[in-house]
């Protein structure tokens, strides 16, 4: 399988996955994901994310997804079922799952997980039910759209080490994704009102442009921006600094490339010569302004300016 015919895979479920919230969601919405933001998943349910293309990693997560269900059954001596279907919650169709596997003559589900080396320590010990926090919000997700009691979650960890876990059904985290998948469902995808941002890349998708209208300030944002002029002068000073420090070194240095510690062993800093080439945009311009205005990009931002 190419990594286009899994672009092609997604584009086809994903109209169905705008009905309602699906396992890969409920990390995002409760703030868990490194990958996405509860107002990546907004746009997504609204059908204003763009186009969707699969990671390196997502690709090899699908890939390998089979070769761990394999192992899993190898190792317990079960069988698995591959189930295709959107499978949606009986009281709450607003909530879905689509699941890895079905365990055969087992009241539980089979979640296949693939992560690099460096992310190992996040699991617990195998047989257990400590696996990161992200994919226990994905696992009850399941065990509440589909009742059943529990899932086991096998992963390959680097590429060559097997773990898998058993996570049970738990009421107190059930209660509280039902809440919260229902308050994000109603209170911002049915009304079409986006969740708050989380960096100021969000807060300048969300508000790309400027109305004649004025806000007025909380005390809450009055100290924001106060505590913003100081961390702003602080950093204009701290950058001041750090050009009369690097003048002191260049001076030290002088014609040498390299500077070293009193015993000449270790290695401080380095100063060396390099080329590199750009294009003389003014000459440009000047020249050929055809060719210029042809290859000019207008760039469409708000400009923060602070007053304080």
């Amino acid at each position: 399988m190419s990594k286009k015919q899994i672009d092609t895979l997604s584009e086809q479920q994903l109209a169905d996955r705008r009905l309602g919230i699906g396992g890969s969601d409920v990390g995002a919405i409760l703030g868990l994901s490194p990958w996405k933001s509860p107002l990546d998943v907004y746009y997504e349910k609204i059908g204003e994310a763009g186009p969707s293309m699969a990671s390196e990693r997502m690709y090899w997560g699908q890939r390998l997804e089979a070769v761990v269900a394999e192992e899993y059954c190898a190792r317990h001596q079960r069988q698995v079922r591959r189930k295709k279907q959107t499978i949606v919650d009986k009281r709450r169709p607003w909530m879905r799952a689509n699941i890895d596997r079905i365990v055969l003559r087992l009241d539980r589900l089979l979640e296949c997980k693939t992560t690099g080396e460096r992310n190992a320590d996040q699991w617990g010990e195998p047989g257990s039910d400590q696996i990161p926090t992200l994919y226990m919000a994905q696992c009850q997700h399941y065990l509440v759209v589909t009742e059943l009691p529990a899932i086991d979650v096998a992963v390959l960890i680097g590429g060559q080490e097997y773990r898998d876990y058993t996570v049970e059904s738990d009421p107190e985290i059930r209660d509280m994704l039902i809440e919260e998948e229902h308050r994000f469902w109603h209170e911002h995808v049915e009304a079409r009102v986006p969740p708050a941002p989380r960096s100021v890349e969000e807060a300048a998708r969300l508000w790309p442009r400027h109305s004649d209208a004025s806000a007025i300030a909380t005390p809450e944002v009055e100290d924001a921006c106060r505590r913003l002029a100081e961390i702003k002068a602080a950093k204009s000073e701290l950058e001041r600094e750090e050009k009369e420090r690097k003048l002191e070194v260049e001076q030290a240095m002088g014609e040498a490339g390299v500077l070293l510690d009193a015993d000449g062993r270790r290695t401080l800093a380095a100063w060396k010569h390099e080329q590199r080439s750009s294009i003389d945009t003014k000459a440009l311009k000047s020249e050929q302004p055809e060719i210029a205005e042809r290859y000019q990009r207008t760039t469409d931002m708000r400009r923060f300016l602070l007053k304080t």
